[in-house]
């Protein structure tokens, strides 16, 4: 993804900037103000910050080749990016790191270094965990924000992908792209409770707002399967 303008923002920013919406309506009374949207950009190596109401680019962060998502902290006040390391030369070096920034003053606050490519991130409801995919590997590392480093990992199959986390904080669903699975796993005990197997690789998975519900997309399937996600029937 090349980076916008500052001043404009052309039609294929739309479709990211809508889920970012929601991260900004959490950020911080003078943020909310401005409504402001961050959007990764691969190819510049930067975080695009949007005026949501005029869609005009307001200023720039650069991060560093290749981010790959950028969500926010549960109470909002602070954004974490996934991103893969590149050398000098461009070609990936085969880790990544998570890199959290502060929205209000837009500014890195730190940098946690991760052993693979990092893919996607989600964040447990009480902050205090982050959960990153490592897609060359069969991990799901967490960081642990107020430690500033990775305190733990789960081994979920090969090439994990997206990832959801409950409500509760308590259970964690990651999509294998490498794999045909669904994997569970407790976020207390770290164990793999189970998998929900698929007859394709999995890419994005999202729960339903009561939870009822794990909506699947696999590749070469133009459609969402819609599974329970406690029996694995779709």
């Amino acid at each position: 993804m090349s980076r916008p303008k500052e001043g404009s923002i052309p039609r294929w920013a739309l479709g990211t900037c809508v889920v970012l919406l929601l991260a900004a309506a959490a950020l911080p009374l003078a943020a909310q103000r401005k409504q402001l949207l961050f959007v990764e950009n691969s190819r510049s190596g930067d975080v695009s910050v949007i005026d949501a109401v005029t869609l005009t680019v307001t200023g720039t962060i650069p991060i560093g080749l290749s981010p790959e998502e950028i969500v926010s902290s549960p109470a909002g006040d602070v954004l974490y990016l996934s991103r893969i390391v590149r050398r000098d030369d461009g070609r990936p070096t085969g880790n990544g790191e998570l890199v959290a920034i502060d929205p209000g003053s837009q500014k890195i606050l730190w940098r946690a270094p991760l052993h693979g490519s990092p893919n996607h991130i989600a964040v447990s409801p009480d902050g205090k965990h982050v959960y990153i995919t490592i897609v060359s590997g069969s991990w799901v590392v967490i960081v642990d924000p107020a430690k500033r480093t990775v305190v733990d990992s789960v081994d979920v199959g090969t090439g994990p992908h997206d990832l959801e986390v409950t409500r509760d904080g308590k259970t964690v669903y990651v999509g294998l792209i490498r794999g045909t699975d669904v994997t569970v796993f407790d976020a207390a005990t770290l164990k793999v409770l189970r998998k929900i197997p698929f007859t394709e690789n999995v890419r994005p998975i999202a729960l339903s707002h009561d939870e009822s519900q794990l909506f699947v997309q696999l590749s070469r399937t133009n459609a969402f399967l819609v599974v329970d996600p406690r029996t694995g029937k779709i």
